[in-house]
């Protein structure tokens, strides 16, 4: 009898860790679908804003593996001006504020011509 009981208590622990296992999955692609909605939503801004739509900004959502940690986003590319460098950075900015207040934007921006784009004269 002790025997059937002890099976039975090991059953249930083994279906209990597969179900905190799942449930903590389960949340961590939550988050990841979060980390891709915002990055979806930052890039539909940049298309949206006249200034910025030929300019080719590229944000890099990283979702960390910690709940408690923020989203960060990075914004690469390159802007012709610190003004446009300042509307760029202000876009994402209000994007991801309206998700969390808890997201981070680094700047990744470099500012003038790249070097791999030949000028006009």
């Amino acid at each position: 009898m002790a025997i059937v009981v002890l099976v039975g208590l090991l059953v249930l622990l083994v279906v209990l860790v597969v179900g905190i296992g799942i449930a903590l999955f389960d949340l961590s692609g939550y988050r990841e679908e979060r980390g891709e909605w915002l990055q979806m939503k930052i890039l539909d801004r940049f298309a949206r804003d006249p200034r910025l739509r030929t300019l080719g900004l590229l944000p890099v959502v990283d979702v960390p593996s910690s709940k408690r940690s923020p989203l960060r986003v990075e914004i690469h590319g390159w802007v012709p001006s610190d003004e446009l460098r300042d509307v760029a950075l202000g876009a994402a900015g209000d994007v991801a504020s309206r998700l969390s207040p808890s997201v981070e934007i680094n700047d990744r921006l470099e500012v003038g011509r790249p070097a791999d784009v030949p000028q006009v004269a």
